[in-house]
Parts: C-alpha cells; structure tokens; sequence
C-alpha cells in the first residue's frame, strides 16, 4: 500500500499530504557537491536543510534587517522544481535556461495542493528567485555560500572536476554581497587561501 490508498478527513489534508510526499523526492535529487566524509554526493533535500540552518544562525550577518520566517519559507521551497527538473550545476552553459523549466516543474508539483498553499508556495518562489527583497538576497546570497563551505572541505572537488577557476568562482558568486557583504568578504579571503592551496583549476599559463 502507499499513503494515496489511505482514506483522510479532508480532501485538503489529503493534497497536502499527497504533495509533501512528492516534495520528499528531492532527498533523491543528487547534486555535485560531494560530501567527503560519508564519500557520496549531497543531495538536494539536504542542501535545502542545510541552508535553513544557516540561515538562522547567519542571520546578523545579513545586509539588512529581515524576517528570517520568510527567508525559511523561502529556502524550504527553492529547489523544489528540482523533484522532476534535477539539479542544474551552477556553472552549467545552460543553467541561463533553468529558470523557466524549474518553475514549470514546480507548478506541476504543486498542482493539486490546496489553492491558499499553492498561492504561496508560488509566491514564495518567485521572490526567491526574483532576489529583489532583502530577504531574497540574503536567502541567495546563502545558496551560493554552502557549496563554497563544501568545497572548501572537500578540497575543491567539484572546482577541480568542472575545471572552474578561482577567478571564474568569484565572477560566478559576486552577488552574495547583496545579501551580505560580510559573507562575501569571506567569500573572497577563503577563495583566495583555497586558489594557494591548489583547490581551484589552474589557468593554463601563457606560452
């Protein structure tokens, strides 16, 4: 049996139950940050745990003053579009194009959640991406944040498989500092200490 043969209350509790278990599939969405000390990658539902942590514990750090339950609500739901999209890597060529497609795969998510929830999942999506709001930047600025974390741990595992350079990472995630410039100062110190260590893919040198 699964819980869609189960009889509940309400039909609305019923749709809400039936989505979160969809939502939970992104556990199951695998991205490139792998994870050193259990030798796998992360997954997606990890990542997004990840940040809420973050999020409250780096909250004084933020640009701004803002209501960290937003910024929760927007990181539990940024990447669910990823449940039937999977996960873009950051430097992708095509990643110009993931916006679109993962918000339709989240509609199709969330088709039939009741209209209050889909409204504001929705609603909350479209911030997060739109990064327009202090609570947005700052909710961006973390994404960006946590793989780095990651790849300063794993040795710059996905920064050596991607061939991504020092100098190509700090152009990529420079927009961090909307959302707190102090995370990028670091961004910016810790890179600088990862590219001595050999972290990053090295620039071929002039001939």
């Amino acid at each position: 049996m699964a819980l869609e043969d189960f009889k509940f209350p309400t039909d609305n509790l019923s749709k809400t139950l039936l989505f979160l278990k969809e939502a939970g599939n992104l556990k199951s969405i695998i991205r490139q940050t792998f994870l050193k000390n259990e030798e796998r990658f992360e997954n997606s539902g990890e990542h997004s745990w990840h940040l809420i942590l973050m999020a409250i514990c780096l909250q004084k750090h933020a640009n701004q003053n803002i209501n960290i339950e937003r910024v929760i609500k927007m990181l539990a739901v940024h990447d669910l579009g990823e449940v039937y999209y999977g996960d873009t890597f950051l430097y992708a060529v095509e990643r110009s194009d993931a916006s679109g497609e993962e918000k339709d795969a989240l509609l199709t998510l969330i088709e039939n959640t009741p209209e209050k929830l889909k409204t504001e999942i929705t609603k909350l999506w479209v911030e997060f991406e739109a990064s327009e709001t202090p609570e947005a930047k700052y909710a961006q600025s973390l994404d960006r944040f946590q793989p780095f974390m990651e790849q300063l741990d794993n040795g710059g595992d996905s920064w050596k498989r991607h061939n991504i350079t020092h100098k190509k990472a700090l152009a990529k995630n420079k927009h961090i500092s909307e959302g707190s410039k102090e995370l990028w100062d670091l961004y910016q110190n810790l890179a600088t200490q990862a590219e001595e260590k050999r972290y990053f893919h090295l620039e071929k040198e002039d001939s």
